[in-house]
């Protein structure tokens, strides 16, 4: 075997010796290439045309919304297709029909449960950089033109001689586009009302513009450098984005204290006097009741804009969105056999953010990347790519109320943060209500550093690569994560009483113990704001593309990851030791001794050195099949360091160091507006708290595809993919209080309520899928999709959004259930349809006026339809049974009455869950009820214009997304004490169409 790399204008040159020769050229995409080749003194150029495989699939497009976004990705393609190329491990390269992609070589979901270590901080599996992830170690090598040689005989070697071949790019000109994207409200379907009432359509619209250049930087009278090729790219957003909230508000009775029209599940309200523990009478508050705090606080509430109890106020508002991108790439050739490629990025962006409530936060931010490889031929087989990245990205988000009014001290509301960017009103959450909220003030600043250093080695029928990685990453922030205080009111205050201490339901009113300034629960955070978090990532890896037979190749690896955990550089963070059994715990801060478990690391976890990644695939062409027929399967694990981000932020702020708390009321301690913030001494107030034997969690994925094709361009690929994840994150509440009552007693008697973080989860994916494809062929191609999933888990962290603290610590079991992002089935279907007028055997004249008016039309669409995700059936208020130790409403889930799910009316069947009976924990699984699905088809309509033998072009195009302006909800509310238990909560955005002009040159 042979190894070459183009010279500056794309030619490859072979050195070899006098005899015959078989060279075979090939390429991803297209069909490999043969000739016989008769070498003697003299040097001979050797053309070769490359044909298009037949089974290149089309790109599938991961969502209903980047149907018209496919041609956007046009011009960087070819831009870089005139660009010298570069010898690296592959970064960005999509090799659909060779390589094994581990995470399913055809199939699309789930990428995050495959690959979760693929973020702007982690790299893929040969030491890429982000954009692949360790979910597609493709072994190829860009521009790497794969010079298979063999002797065909036994002819006498002489002194080599240079052989060029050439190449189908031709490096030698400038191209670009200039692209403009509008939209306007005033084309656009109205969002769709929650409520049933008629409501105005937001004003709002948007433009993204792009000019992009590309080629040899050649620029008349300026500059000459053929060897130089570059890319620069510029494009920008204006958005003002349609915000919509609905929410239920009190009423002005209400806000009076007069709750005799009020209602909640179940029926009307009975309030009881927590004083007295009789009834209001009338269910009315006397005026000389209402707290004062609660009277003023008032004011931040609106009234409602919308008719009865329940969702009756409705937010229609635009919200700014900006946007600057620039991205520079040069590469040139220094020697022949040195190449550098140097890429710089750099992002603007500012905007608002909207609260339910009509508040407009500020946000701003700036990004910069830059990166530099440096790529060496040490020999005609053995390649070296060392690349350095810089990265550096800022956030800034500023509260609506900061710098403003001090409410707490004005109000009378004490122990809150006295810095002027926490001022404004406490958070206030509901049962029945819309919270009183706004963000936290956060400024960011987060940077990494990156080497890394690969080596390609050819031997024989193996191509060997050997890499080492090395990243810091330094994550710098200033916020106070709760400085203005969240208080929780559930109705617990004004319910009368059971024998053992528990509110009897049908009782109390969440808005009525505002009122009397009677909060369930509190929570506070805030202290020591600047917090400065540093990791170090060492990475290694060895991987051997195998290609064992002409129609068999293997593909094999093995990749080691050592992510340090966070430290704080001053070290400002901490965590609790824990005794056996729960039964104590005692506050540890960085490199101290527990009383408990002995010595902490300076990170608080013990570090975990033992995360291998074996890897393994193979793609087989089955022999004797007149069509093609193509076999692919894998293995692979994956660790998720980012898990590590997540615990080190919870880690601190916290006491020692800042004030921290979460306090339940009782009976010898009630909490009121006033004196709710504040703790007892001596109290470990702690809380947030991670098993310092903490495990990194990781995931299992495995997958077999066969690949069939039936001539014409058309096949179909059927296909598996499993995915376990193992030593997943779940949440817990070891020091819970006794159920539902109102009691200061907790198991630990001298510590508040704390969320415990520990790797003991695990989860189980299975995914069935079939694709069918048609090339296109007469004007038309087309690829449909199908999937037939399910997940199973007790932390749905891959994947899915978030995962939920556990209801009962007691039994962790009772939490496996459906993932949180399941969807049993997933279909979608994507054309392309093309005018044949004007194209070979149409019966129009090629001059014909009718030929210039309905040649080179395009008419694309997609059409998704899927299942809906799961949801779970809670319990809030003074139903709950974990209230506030989690910082929030107290939540946990209902009761399941046995009765079957479906209902011919409903979303599901509402008499299916009910509230538990005092004191105990609800029996409904996590996930049990079937969530609504999505259907939804985008259409693209346009022309391209041919307007010079300079193959300048313009092109027009009007898209629209939902262009049936389907309705499709997104989530219901599944609390079943609240007063919109069953009805839908939020719904997809209705049509939006939008124009394209691009003008390519």
């Amino acid at each position: 075997m042979v190894v070459t790399t183009t010279d500056p204008n794309g030619h490859y040159s072979l050195q070899l010796g006098q005899g015959a020769w078989v060279v075979e050229v090939t390429m991803v995409g297209f069909q490999p290439a043969k000739k016989g080749l008769t070498v003697s003194s003299a040097a001979r150029q050797l053309d070769f045309s490359l044909q298009l495989k037949e089974s290149l699939v089309l790109a599938r497009p991961s969502g209903p919304e980047q149907n018209g976004d496919q041609l956007e990705s046009q011009l960087p393609n070819e831009l870089q297709s005139n660009q010298a190329l570069q010898i690296t491990p592959a970064e960005n390269v999509d090799d659909s029909n060779e390589a094994f992609l581990v995470s399913g070589t055809l199939s699309k979901e789930p990428s995050s449960n495959s690959a979760p270590n693929s973020s702007p901080l982690q790299t893929g599996f040969g030491g890429q950089p982000e954009g692949q992830g360790a979910g597609t170690p493709n072994l190829n090598v860009p521009g790497f033109a794969s010079g298979r040689s063999s002797r065909r005989s036994a002819a006498r070697r002489g002194d080599p001689v240079p052989r060029r071949s050439g190449n189908r790019r031709q490096a030698n000109e400038i191209h670009g586009t200039l692209t403009l994207r509008v939209e306007n409200s005033a084309l656009n379907g109205k969002p769709f009302s929650i409520t049933g009432q008629d409501i105005r359509q937001p004003a709002y619209a948007q433009s993204r513009f792009t000019v992009a250049v590309g080629g040899p930087l050649v620029i008349p009278k300026i500059v000459k450098d053929p060897a130089t090729f570059f890319f620069l790219n510029y494009n920008g957003t204006r958005y003002r984005n349609p915000y919509t909230a609905v929410e239920t508000v009190p009423t002005e009775l209400e806000r009076q204290g007069n709750f005799s029209q009020s209602i909640q599940a179940g029926g009307s309200v009975q309030i009881y006097d927590p004083t007295t523990r009789q009834p209001f009478f009338g269910n009315v508050i006397p005026e000389r009741r209402i707290d004062p705090i609660a009277k003023r606080l008032l004011s931040y509430f609106p009234l409602p804009n919308q008719p009865g109890l329940v969702n009756n106020y409705d937010l229609q508002a635009s919200v700014p969105r900006d946007t600057d991108n620039l991205d520079l790439r040069v590469q040139r050739n220094i020697t022949k056999i040195d190449r550098l490629a140097y890429d710089l990025t750099f992002q603007r962006r500012d905007g608002d953010v909207s609260q339910p409530f009509g508040f407009f936060d500020t946000t701003s931010g700036a990004g910069l990347n830059t990166d530099l490889q440096w790529t060496r031929n040490l020999s005609t087989r053995l390649i070296n790519n060392a690349r350095v990245a810089f990265k550096r990205n800022s956030n800034d988000t500023t509260p609506y109320f900061a710098n403003g009014e001090n409410v707490a001290l004005d109000f009378g509301i004490n122990g809150t943060s006295s810095n002027p960017l926490n001022y404004g009103p406490p958070n206030l959450n509901f049962t029945n209500f819309g919270a009183l909220s706004d963000t936290s003030p956060v400024l960011t600043r987060n940077q990494s550093q990156t080497f890394s250093d690969n080596l390609i080695a050819v031997r024989g029928l193996h191509s060997f690569t050997f890499g080492v990685q090395f990243t810091r990453n330094d994550l710098n922030t200033r916020t106070d994560p709760n400085g203005r205080g969240t208080f929780n009111f559930t109705g617990l205050l004004t319910s009368t009483l059971a024998a053992n201490g528990s509110p009897v339901v049908g009782t109390g009113f969440d808005f009525a113990d505002f009122l009397l300034g009677l909060p369930q629960s509190s929570s506070i955070r805030y202290g020591d704001s600047s917090t400065y978090l540093r990791e170090n990532v060492w990475t290694g890896f060895v991987q051997d593309d195998w290609k064992v037979r002409p129609d068999l190749t293997l593909n094999l690896g093995l990749r080691y990851e050592y992510f340090s955990p966070f430290y704080e550089k001053y070290g400002h963070i901490a965590n609790l030791d824990i005794a056996p059994g729960f039964s104590a715990v005692a506050l540890v801060t960085p490199g101290a001794s527990g009383p408990y478990s002995g010595g902490f690391p300076f990170g608080l976890i013990d570090p975990d050195y033992i995360n291998f990644s074996p890897r393994v695939g193979l793609a087989w062409k089955v022999p004797y099949f007149k069509q093609s027929t193509i076999v692919r399967a894998g293995y692979g694990a994956y660790y998720n360091g980012q898990a590590y981000n997540r615990l080190a932020f919870k880690l601190a702020q916290q006491p020692p160091f800042a004030v921290s708390s979460n306090v339940n009321t009782s009976l010898t301690n009630p909490l009121s507006l006033a004196d709710g913030f504040v703790s007892a001494p001596g109290e470990v107030t702690n809380t947030f708290a991670v098993d310092r034997h903490y495990r990194t969690p990781f995931a299992q994925t495995w997958n077999l595809t066969i690949q069939r094709e039936f001539g014409m361009g058309f096949f179909v690929e059927a296909g598996y993919l499993g995915t376990k994840g193992t030593r997943l994150d779940v949440l817990s509440l070891p020091n819970q209080g006794p159920p539902g009552a109102l009691s200061d007693k907790h198991q630990l008697g001298d510590a508040v309520g704390f969320t415990y973080d520990s790797s003991v989860g695990n989860s189980i994916f299975h995914a069935l899928t079939i694709r069918a494809t048609q090339r296109f062929r007469r004007g038309i191609s087309m690829s449909a999709y199908y999937q037939f999933s399910k997940s199973i888990d007790d932390s749905s962290t891959f994947g899915g959004a978030g995962n939920t603290v556990a209801e009962n610590w007691l039994n962790l079991a009772a939490e496996r259930g459906l993932s949180s992002f399941d969807r049993r089935h997933s279909f979608d279907i994507n054309w392309v349809l093309t005018s044949q007028v004007g194209t070979a055997g149409s019966r129009f004249a090629a001059d014909s006026w009718t030929t210039r008016l309905l040649k080179d039309w395009q008419l694309s669409g997609f059409l998704t339809a899927l299942t809906g995700t799961p949801l779970t059936a809670r319990v809030l208020g003074n139903s709950a049974i974990a209230l506030a130790q989690t910082g929030g409403v107290g939540s946990s889930r209902a009761e399941a009455t046995g009765l079957n799910l479906s209902s011919a009316r409903d979303f599901f069947n509402l008499a299916a869950f009910t509230v538990p009976a005092p004191g105990e924990f609800g029996n409904a699984g996590r996930n049990t009820i079937p969530g609504p699905g999505l259907f939804a088809v985008n259409l693209a309509f346009g022309r391209s214009f041919t307007l010079d033998e300079a193959r300048r072009r313009l092109e027009f195009r009007i898209e629209a997304k939902n262009v049936f302006n389907s309705v499709s909800f997104t989530n219901i509310n599944t609390v079943v004490n609240a007063t919109n238990y069953g009805l839908p909560i939020s719904a997809a955005p209705m049509r939006v169409m939008d124009a394209v002009v691009r003008f390519r040159f």
